[in-house]
């Protein structure tokens, strides 16, 4: 199954075709850049998202390859700012038009718990590292109906990567606001020696 990207995405500097697969997703097969006429490398991110880098009109944009098949072949229908691409089984790099589909970020996030995803699975550092000030606070995400811990972030990076404002985050925490994309939240300081010890 194949589709123009340009028709999903204006201000393409180069004509893109963009293939989807039901069965077997083929990592080197996916965006073909028809005017130099070759495959665009797609690249595994830290969370382990295929990315792949597509040039615009005035710049070069790095892309979810998840979010650009549910673009081309599913649709971005959806009324709401709070819709994201969901993965069916939970992999993050199994992009099979079949794996794929919309919902909201609460889903997304029931979808890790539903999948027994570890609460912490990765510090985020950056190139800062952690005597930075961005990774000495844990950000707790809280259902607000159940009151139970959905999932754990360490530092803003890896909390802004999931998809939340750490600036709203902060409001919920300081009472400010009720809530950030459905969840209350919690910030506690973190073990800075205990960090650099995993």
């Amino acid at each position: 199954m194949e589709r123009s990207l340009n028709d999903v995405i204006p201000d393409l500097k180069y004509e893109y075709i963009i293939y989807g697969y039901e069965n077997e997703y083929d990592p080197n097969r996916v965006v073909f850049n028809k005017t130099k006429g070759y495959w665009v490398k797609i690249h595994c991110s830290p969370f382990g998202y295929d990315k792949l880098k597509l040039a615009l009109k005035n710049r070069q944009k790095n892309q979810n390859v998840h979010q650009l098949l549910c673009k081309a072949f599913i649709g971005w229908n959806y009324d709401t700012d709070d819709c994201v691409t969901r993965h069916i089984n939970h992999i993050r790099n199994d992009n099979r038009l079949s794996n794929l589909t919309y919902g909201t970020h609460q889903d997304n996030m029931q979808d890790k718990v539903l999948a027994g995803r570890q609460a912490i699975t990765k510090y985020w550092t950056g190139k800062m590292g952690t005597d930075h000030i961005s990774c000495r606070n844990k950000y707790i995400c809280i259902d607000r109906i159940t009151g139970m811990v959905v999932e754990e972030y360490i530092g803003t990076g890896y909390l802004n990567a999931a998809g939340f404002n750490h600036s709203h985050v902060f409001a919920v925490a300081q009472g400010k606001r009720k809530q950030h994309k459905g969840f209350s939240w919690r910030i506690e300081p973190l073990d800075l020696n205990t960090l650099k010890n995993d």
